[in-house]
């Protein structure tokens, strides 16, 4: 019994080997801790409290030096365990799962200046490095890649004081007399093709939360983080991040789910986005309203391929619209790697984690490669995933 125990639990729960990036450039990593003095924390109850938020970079490094960064610490698998209702201890082999970025490595020279990719997380049990595969084929083909983990409404994390900021439970998993309605409403994003019918089960997606303050919060905190590393850059400040060396004037921002979202929302407000990304994320905040006046790429899973199909076809600037076969909510994450168990309870789509990164990376560099280094957009390198459908609109 206890070597079929011992067989079962290491299927379910292998040692991982994260896919190598392909570009020119070994990858290099840091943390960063940024407070927003002017702005109060309105998450906690304590009146002095201001916004604190954890950054994590990755970079092009000429080489790599020193140890590589483990995928997830000890603390951050066993809150992501407890989150998806998993005894705690289960993912501790993602502690001893290493990536390819290494926290020692300085920044390459090769470029006097290096194009900047913002990236916001899920809502709920998302953090920072939930999408570390795409976040390293990025620095390994030459951009500074900015993860901002927005506190208390994401998995939880230990703050520079010890305490720890983890999102309430409610806005992990929604429970209530409303939950099955509220499943019920969310198919229709897959079903729905009619365009006055779409935007009446978009309002009626919002109205089970009002997220609203959320994705304002989120849009404010980009905005922060790009002002900050700006500022410190331009005054040579002790603490700046790379001085002289971020394109921070115009950037280009991608999410996952909420994050997709706040994306949308920043490129609705802010003409640094010279491109945005939106992964499978229900559309909130200035976005749902206002035509997307900037370069915008709409990514939809299987079950919500009609989410993105009014903001695609309204777009003011050029888009592009992008729906993968055979996925759930959580193939757009490094989920897939972690376990092959997700995928036979449903949690995952049934689309390979090779196939499905193969494609986000193929995504994100042919997006940004378009948008921020000039290069042409080559809808083939999509295309030739036999899961993908792709549209472009240049209006």
């Amino acid at each position: 019994a206890a070597l079929a125990a011992g067989a079962a639990l290491a299927w379910a729960f292998p040692l991982v080997t994260l896919p190598a990036p392909d570009g020119p450039y070994a990858i290099g990593t840091r943390e960063l801790v940024l407070v927003d003095s002017a702005r109060a924390e309105d998450l906690t109850p304590e009146a002095n409290d201001r916004r604190v938020l954890s950054v994590r970079v990755w970079y092009p490094a000429d080489s790599a030096v020193g140890p590589a960064q483990p995928l997830l610490s000890r603390d951050r698998a066993r809150a992501f365990a407890g989150a998806m209702g998993l005894p705690r201890f289960l993912l501790d082999h993602l502690g001893a799962t290493a990536t390819h970025s290494h926290p020692a490595a300085p920044l390459s020279a090769r470029e006097a200046r290096w194009p900047v990719v913002v990236f916001s997380h899920g809502f709920g049990i998302g953090y920072e490095a939930q999408n570390t595969v795409q976040m390293e084929a990025l620095a390994s083909h030459g951009y500074v890649v900015v993860s901002i983990l927005h506190p208390y409404e994401s998995l939880a994390t230990r703050l520079p004081d010890g305490r720890v900021a983890a999102a309430a439970p409610e806005a992990v998993v929604p429970t209530g007399p409303d939950s099955a309605r509220m499943v019920a409403t969310f198919a229709r994003l897959g079903t729905e093709r009619d365009t006055a019918a779409l935007v009446q089960v978009i309002r009626d997606a919002h109205a089970f939360r009002d997220l609203r303050p959320s994705v304002d919060r989120w849009t404010a905190d980009t905005r922060f983080v790009l002002d900050e590393l700006a500022r410190r850059g331009a005054a040579g400040a002790p603490d700046a991040l790379f001085p002289g060396r971020l394109a921070t004037d115009r950037v280009g921002i991608f999410g996952m789910s909420f994050g997709g979202a706040t994306a949308a929302n920043f490129c609705t407000l802010d003409a640094r986005c010279a491109g945005g990304m939106n992964l499978d994320g229900l559309t909130f905040g200035d976005a749902t309203d206002t035509p997307m006046p900037r370069p915008f790429f709409f990514v939809s899973g299987a079950p919500n391929r009609e989410m993105h199909t009014l903001f695609f076809q309204r777009a003011t600037a050029p888009a592009w619209s992008m729906t993968v076969a055979r996925t759930q909510h959580l193939d757009f994450t490094d989920f897939g790697w972690f376990s092959p168990l997700p995928a036979k309870v449903g949690m995952l789509g049934g689309i390979e984690a090779a196939r499905m990164h193969a494609i986000m990376n193929d995504a994100v560099l042919a997006f940004f490669g378009a948008t921020l280094r000039g290069q042409p957009f080559d809808p083939g390198r999509l295309t030739r995933h036999a899961d993908v459908a792709l549209s472009r609109r240049a209006p």
